[in-house]
């Protein structure tokens, strides 16, 4: 990353921090995360879950269905062990 999309991703970060309320989080929700100020991806991937603060949480796109959830948490855990 060049040093001026440094200095603007560091600026969005501000943003996202700042005057946000904290949002309602549910199990099973699905939320568009700002991770990156050049990030067009639009997947899951397990394989590189980390924490991210609820701040950088923009939108809530929609919900899981008991299935899926569970389809969900069982590969989360088969990965994790």
């Amino acid at each position: 990353m060049n040093e001026k999309n440094f200095d603007e991703w560091n600026e969005l970060k501000k943003e996202l921090q700042l005057g946000k309320s904290m949002p309602m989080i549910t199990e099973g929700d699905i939320w568009w995360c700002d991770i990156d100020f050049q990030n067009k991806n639009q997947v899951a991937v397990l394989s590189q879950i980390r924490p991210y603060s609820v701040y950088r949480l923009s939108c809530r796109m929609g919900s899981l269905d008991d299935v899926d959830r569970e389809r969900v948490k069982d590969s989360l855990l088969k990965f994790l062990r």
